[in-house]
């Protein structure tokens, strides 16, 4: 029986860290530290079905995870910008861009 568990424990931890991997070599093949954020381009080419690890590999990074299923990649220029991707059962389901805090709205250009 312990066999049976530790060789479970086992292969769970190598499953899950082949993702981490995976991750990590996305992200180590990018020249600059900035190349893990997304740009508009980048953007662009995310679409439905697309899985999370697709839309790693077209930002070059990883989002940060915002709740159950959304994630958040900062613009690679623009700290007030990001671009929020919805996930259900690991696909893209619905994506958009963002204003982040300090944003300079219109309501505060009339004042």
């Amino acid at each position: 029986m312990k066999k049976i568990i530790l060789g479970i424990l086992i292969s769970s931890s190598v499953l899950a860290s082949g993702c981490g991997n995976e991750l990590l070599a996305v992200e180590s093949s990018n020249d600059y530290r900035w190349q893990r954020f997304m740009n508009d381009t980048e953007f662009d080419k995310v679409s439905n079905g697309m899985s999370y690890m697709d839309v790693v590999r077209t930002a070059g990074g990883a989002g940060k995870k915002q709740k159950s299923g959304t994630y958040l990649w900062h613009d690679e220029l623009l700290i007030t910008r990001g671009y929020e991707i919805q996930f259900k059962e690991d696909k893209v389901i619905d994506k958009k861009i963002v204003e982040l805090h300090g944003a300079v709205t219109d309501e505060d250009d009339a004042e």
